[in-house]
């Protein structure tokens, strides 16, 4: 069967979103910074690193699991979104 996946693009840039979001609450408190690839390009990279990694040493782990994160993100809807904020 072909089984789509979340592209690796994506989920380096969601990584990447949420390192930013962490090192925004570093301190304890929230300091908002930019987003921007001056600030994040380095730690996207190190995500694109990561997961081509994984996919080398097991491309059917990686598949799996890949798999199923756009399974799981594909069936997540936008209310569901909304209220996790609330």
């Amino acid at each position: 069967a072909d089984e789509n996946e979340i592209p690796m693009p994506m989920l380096a840039l969601v990584g990447t979103a949420l390192h930013a979001s962490l090192n925004e609450w570093r301190s304890g408190s929230h300091k908002p910074s930019a987003f921007s690839s001056d600030s994040y390009g380095d730690a996207y990279n190190e995500h694109i690193l990561l997961l081509q990694g994984i996919q080398l040493k097991n491309p059917r782990a990686y598949h799996v699991m890949m798999h199923r994160l756009y399974r799981h993100a594909k069936y997540v809807s936008a209310t569901a979104l909304v209220c996790l904020l609330c």
